[in-house]
């Protein structure tokens, strides 16, 4: 069944539910004016599967006030949001930009689209389901959290307020070295299954200031910059040769740092302050500049040669640095309980080493 509300001029408006009593149901709306929804549309009924099959709002206006349920959503018109609005379904476009009005939405899909540049004033995003295919500035003055998969179809900045922004399954480019991503926000930026791991990314940039949790591979084709992160597991940040890797504050967690780039890597913070890292790796192409501390339960294996912008203290099981130290007049101190290989020690103002040294 389809039904077709349709006037040229005047506007249309249902004060209370528009509801479906089954899942074979059609709606288009098409007015010049403004479509009002008072209510729940689709779904309402104690009955299951009681939604729309598709709903389409077509050109125009549009306002919402309650929830929206539809296997098929489009909307072509300008879309007002009078409430918080939950949009379930398969597939949703959301074609003629989004005023939410400073409240809050929650996208439960398989598949949906979002260009920050159709979107404003946000309270908060929530994404619930299968694939969220972002672009542009996503912005909101609240949280944001993606549960599900996030595809870059185009570079993509997600800036949010204090509670930050979280992503809780992968986020992948649209094409290999092709999109850019980044995240700025005043709380932490969560990533629980790394980024570009799938269909690397161009570069990556945190600009946070709460430490985010970082977990799995991130892979780029250019830069990565990150701000304070604390590692939840095993962590990977790895680039192409244009691609410096920063990471510009504290570095905490029980887990495994790798750092692999033909570039210049940098950890400009204390490292393992609070929690000691598992091990820190990075490999023999590129240099590595150190300004702080750092501190792991077990090996420090530094492949390239290693630069002291500040002096440092490198804590741990066992230390490798077979491509030595240019120290720039500061102060090294390493303490390593099963020993340390080093060579080529060079611009130190003063070297102490505790524990058994091979040169």
């Amino acid at each position: 069944k389809r039904q077709v509300f349709n006037t040229s001029a005047a506007n249309l408006s249902f004060a209370g539910d528009l509801l479906a009593t089954s899942i074979v149901q059609n709606v288009t709306v098409e007015t010049s004016g403004t479509a009002s929804f008072g209510g729940v549309v689709g779904n309402g009924s104690p009955q299951p599967f009681t939604y729309f099959s598709a709903f389409t709002v077509g050109s125009g206006k549009a306002q919402l006030a309650g929830n929206v349920a539809a296997l098929s959503q489009t909307y072509n018109a300008e879309l007002a949001l009078l409430n918080d609005v939950t949009f379930a379904g398969l597939s949703g476009a959301f074609n003629g930009g989004v005023d939410a009005q400073n409240n809050s939405v929650q996208l439960v899909f398989t598949s949906v689209g979002v260009d920050g540049a159709n979107w404003t004033n946000l309270q908060s995003l929530n994404f619930e389901g299968g694939t969220l295919q972002a672009q542009n500035t996503i912005q909101t003055t609240g949280v944001q959290e993606y549960n599900g998969s996030v595809v870059l179809a185009g570079d993509t900045a997600f800036v949010a307020g204090a509670e930050g922004v979280s992503f809780l399954g992968n986020v992948e480019g649209n094409a290999a070295g092709g999109q850019n991503l980044s995240v700025t926000t005043p709380g932490a930026a969560n990533f629980t299954a790394g980024a570009g791991a799938g269909v690397s990314l161009r570069s990556i940039n945190l600009a946070t200031v709460g430490a985010g949790e970082l977990n799995g591979s991130f892979v780029t084709s250019s830069a990565q910059t990150y701000g304070n992160v604390g590692l939840t597991d095993d962590v990977t940040l790895q680039a192409g040769l244009l691609g410096p890797i920063t990471l510009q504050g504290t570095v905490d967690g029980n887990a495994a740092l790798t750092i692999n780039t033909a570039a210049a890597s940098t950890l400009q913070g204390p490292v393992g302050s609070v929690t000691p890292l598992r091990s820190v790796t990075s490999d023999a192409v590129g240099s590595l500049t150190l300004g702080g501390n750092v501190t792991t339960s077990g090996n420090q294996t530094y492949g390239e040669a290693l630069n002291l912008s500040d002096s440092a203290v490198l804590t741990g099981d066992a230390g490798s640095l077979p491509l030595g130290v240019t120290g720039n007049g500061n102060d090294l101190f390493l303490n390593f309980t099963s020993g340390v290989a080093l060579r080529n020690l060079t611009g130190l103002d003063d070297l102490r080493v505790d524990g058994e040294a091979s040169i």
